[in-house]
């Protein structure tokens, strides 16, 4: 078993400017700023228990436990970052199932040169399922081969809740969760890396709206000098905000 973590630490300022209505805002046209520490500036602290088991004839049992960390105040959250138990066979998978970052996530790491980090720069401040993680999933992942490897999961509850209807999160039925089916294909050689994702997220049977959709697609191409990264992508139906905070359609 293997103990390990990150503490990050720094100063953020934030200026905000509210809109000019008074029907919306208290204070139409003022500014507002704040200096202060910020947890998780960089990376995001966060401390965890990973192990592995050899179950015999290149089968292995894995497990992670994962929180994240308010460096600020010391605080944490339980294991929400990631809760999962795997198995791996021979090189290929893990096959997981529990909570943890969604295929594609973890096809994306590499795609944002922020690496999801710093605010409204980071690849998830508009590309939300980039960096999102749900519960009660079933998640594979096969090895590589030439560079491809693909990524599926699906999830019979997020964990997520639609803000126009979140009493409905958590309803007995399967047909009234919020699930998700994700997949993800990943090519690395050399220079160049290449990600795709979709993510349907399937509504409860009880609210009368199309699923939200959202697909990305990214590219690193590293001349050695310099890195070049670009990704675009396209929200259906509603939007997916990333860092777990949830969708609506």
């Amino acid at each position: 078993m293997t103990l390990y973590g990150v503490v990050d630490l720094g100063f953020a300022y934030q200026r905000n400017k509210a809109g000019t209505s008074p029907d919306v805002f208290t204070h139409p046209n003022t500014i507002y700023s704040q200096f202060g520490l910020v947890s998780g500036q960089k990376a995001a602290s966060r401390w965890g228990l990973k192990g592995v088991e050899d179950l015999g004839r290149g089968l292995k049992a894995v497990f992670v436990l994962e929180s994240g960390i308010d460096a600020t105040n010391g605080s944490s959250g339980g294991f929400t970052r990631q809760s999962t138990l795997g198995l791996v066979q021979n090189g290929v998978g893990p096959m997981d199932l529990g909570r943890r970052l969604s295929p594609g996530s973890i096809a994306f790491v590499g795609i944002d040169p922020f690496n999801t980090n710093f605010r409204q720069a980071s690849l998830d401040s508009s590309m939300g399922a980039t960096n999102i993680r749900y519960s009660n999933m079933l998640a594979l992942a096969t090895k590589d081969f030439n560079g491809f490897q693909f990524m599926a999961g699906y999830s019979f509850e997020t964990g997520l809740k639609a803000v126009d209807s979140p009493a409905q999160a958590g309803a007995f039925g399967t047909s009234n969760k919020f699930r998700v089916v994700s997949i993800a294909v990943r090519y690395s050689s050399g220079p160049v890396l290449l990600s795709v994702m979709f993510d349907t997220y399937l509504s409860p049977s009880s609210k009368n709206s199309s699923s939200v959709k959202q697909w990305n697609i990214g590219g690193v191409y590293d001349f050695k000098v310099v890195k070049v990264h670009a990704a675009f992508g396209q929200n259906i139906d509603g939007r997916v905000s990333g860092s777990n905070s949830g969708w609506w359609a």
